[in-house]
């Protein structure tokens, strides 16, 4: 759950809404528990449920079946950091094309975690450049920091911004008299 999780979503589902006819689809993986889980089943998505990746082997056989079940053109990859290579690792060796999509210029991890997700970020930086077909970022400023020492990703970066479907939120003075209608609150007061 946040803000790569609820970009995804958003962007799908405005596909969807608006009837977009750009013949793609779209599988998730999602890590058992998400509460992603049944939003994408109550929008009719295709998803496969990942352990996690510290159970290694669990997490191989997963990715194994995953791509043996599957012809994917291409892997959208979203996160922040270069920890997880095994992803994109077996994709590229079934001939899937890697687009990655980093979110923020920080990882969120705290403690010896956040050490160990620091290392393994730039242990895997190189090895994660040389997978990339497509280059995005949500920011000029998350694009700088994830393909720091890579001038061609960089140069190549579309930036896609956050966002979210603002008619969703946008004012109704319809339901504003309803909803204060249902609560009892006066036309003049004051929320």
């Amino acid at each position: 759950t946040g803000g790569i999780g609820s970009l995804v979503m958003n962007l799908v589902k405005y596909g969807k809404r608006t009837g977009d006819e750009m013949n793609l689809s779209f599988d998730f993986i999602v890590p058992a528990g998400s509460h992603y889980i049944s939003e994408l089943n109550e929008n009719g998505f295709s998803f496969h449920v990942s352990p996690p990746l510290y159970q290694l082997p669990a997490y191989y056989r997963f990715l194994k079946a995953l791509f043996k079940q599957n012809a994917y053109d291409y892997l959208w990859f979203n996160n922040t950091s270069k920890v997880n290579l095994l992803l994109p690792l077996y994709a590229k060796k079934h001939g899937v094309k890697l687009i990655a999509h980093p979110h923020g210029v920080d990882m969120e991890e705290k403690g010896i975690k956040r050490v160990v997700y620091k290392l393994l970020d730039v242990v895997n930086r190189k090895k994660m450049f040389s997978l990339i077909d497509v280059p995005f970022a949500c920011s000029e400023e998350a694009a700088n920091v994830y393909y720091r020492g890579n001038d061609s990703l960089r140069q190549r970066t579309t930036i896609i911004r956050n966002g979210i479907a603002v008619g969703d939120y946008a004012y109704i003075e319809e339901k504003r008299q309803k909803i204060r209608y249902e609560l009892s609150i006066a036309e003049n007061d004051i929320l």
